[in-house]
């Protein structure tokens, strides 16, 4: 029956080789770790003591390490700000659980810079929850009312999708978890290797381990989009409340994804953006001041040049010096002090000219005559 009610449905296309490929995931992380378990490091630290290290090194002296039971259970709690290490993992000096090691302090360093993704991972941990729990209830009450009259149909078809889109809330969890797993991993990869702790053939082993173990993610993801996508299409198909569910679970899943968003401090937001406005602004007004007083200058230098050619040409011995001003349009000649042999009609005559071509009036004009 059961062979029945998926064969000729597109869905055992992707369903069936999905799952081969969750298998082959778990049982690949399994025999990556045993492999290189086998393959010690050559400082002699153990996973223990990488950990210690590389949070001492990033400034989260207050995160303990603890070990915890079972293998491969290692995990970073944000609550209790603990790495637990398992059992192989905790005293092994093995590339393989240094990587592990390495990979749940970099979950910490997440927490500790307050990685957006972790966040909103945190954040919807209470919805997936709720998801877990209400699924299957939600979904057998819809078939219960199925069976009653049309507008029970109806209704059971409404409860029958959300108990589906609730579930898929464990899938969105998993969709979410991603990019906190890769960027753990890259972090774990890039610390290994910048503060000497493992090289060589030693990162290979580190590598090869963290990426088998997101291979699993990628592969639940996979699996878990396939396992709402099959009983949604299959019972959505032909319904007339299609429409209307898709809506209401897309309504749904929009809540739940833009949720963590309400979380983020706006107000701290804002004021970087106004400081950074303000520090844009503060350059901008430091580079123009900058040119303004080199504009000043060179034009200070030139009107003294002018006056003391002609000053030379008159025959006039004249050391120079104009001052300028700047009201908003730009700076100009504003006092020119001239001192020297002068006198008679040869300053009559430049006082003029100094006056007609620089615009410097004869009252901000200062003789100082030797």
């Amino acid at each position: 029956m059961l062979f029945g009610l998926f064969w000729g449905d597109w869905t055992v296309l992707v369903l069936i080789p999905a799952m081969i490929f969750a298998f082959w995931a778990q049982i690949n992380v399994q025999t990556t770790f045993s492999r290189f378990k086998q393959v010690r490091n050559r400082r002699g630290l153990t996973a223990a003591d990488v950990a210690r290290r590389i949070l001492d090194a990033n400034g989260l002296n207050y995160v303990q390490i603890q070990r915890v039971s079972g293998e491969l259970t290692d995990h970073y709690d944000p609550r209790a700000q603990v790495v637990r290490l398992s059992d192989s993992v905790y005293d092994s000096t093995s590339v393989a659980a240094i990587g592990v090691a390495a990979h749940e302090v970099g979950h910490a360093c997440q927490h500790a810079e307050d990685y957006v993704p972790l966040r909103i991972r945190s954040a919807i941990i209470p919805m997936t929850r709720i998801g877990s729990m209400l699924a299957m209830p939600v979904f057998i009450l819809g078939l219960l009312f199925a069976q009653l009259s049309l507008y029970g149909n109806m209704v059971g078809d409404v409860f029958m999708m959300l108990g589906i889109l609730l579930f898929s809330l464990s899938t969105l969890f998993q969709l979410v978890t991603l990019p906190t797993e890769f960027n753990a991993s890259a972090r774990a990869l890039k610390t290994l290797e910048s503060y000497g702790i493992l090289d060589g053939d030693e990162l290979v082993g580190a590598r090869s381990t963290l990426r088998a173990a997101a291979l699993t993610y990628v592969a639940y993801n996979l699996l878990g989009a396939i396992g709402i996508m099959a009983p949604l299409g299959r019972y959505l198909k032909g319904r007339k409340t299609a429409i209307f569910g898709i809506a209401l679970g897309g309504l749904l899943l929009a809540v739940v994804a833009l949720s963590p968003l309400l979380k983020l401090d706006y107000d701290a937001i804002a004021k970087q953006i106004a400081e950074i406005r303000l520090d844009t602004e503060t350059v901008r007004t430091g580079v123009e001041v900058q040119n303004r007083e080199l504009q000043a200058r060179i034009i200070s230098e030139q009107a003294a040049a002018y006056i003391w050619d002609k000053a030379d040409e008159m025959g006039v011995a004249l050391e120079v010096e104009v001052e300028t001003r700047d009201l908003g349009s730009g700076p100009y000649p504003w006092r020119a002090t001239l001192t020297g042999t002068c006198g008679g009609e040869k300053r009559t005559a430049l006082t003029r000219y100094i006056e007609e071509n620089l615009a410097i009036p004869e009252a901000r004009q200062v003789w100082q005559c030797e």
